[in-house]
């Protein structure tokens, strides 16, 4: 996944935020990326990889990412 900003005054340290929505009892998911050096000023990609596999919950309830659509949003 992949977002393109544009910095208009470089930032200090920081986070940014990948939330996804879809299909099957996994999701909503998200996670937090940490920016130990902030973002330059100008054009940036930020890309991540988020590693999904099906599991269970604490409860032994299957955790399932379903074939379909799916949206992320940055933050």
């Amino acid at each position: 996944m992949a977002i393109q900003v544009n910095v208009t005054n470089a930032t200090g340290v920081g986070e940014f935020r990948i939330d996804i929505e879809g299909p099957g009892t996994a999701c909503p998911v998200g996670q937090g990326f940490f920016l130990e050096t902030g973002i330059p000023a100008g054009v940036q990609m930020l890309e991540v990889s988020l590693p999904i596999q099906d599991g269970k919950d604490s409860q032994g309830l299957p955790k399932t990412f379903d074939g379909g659509k799916y949206n992320f949003t940055s933050q």
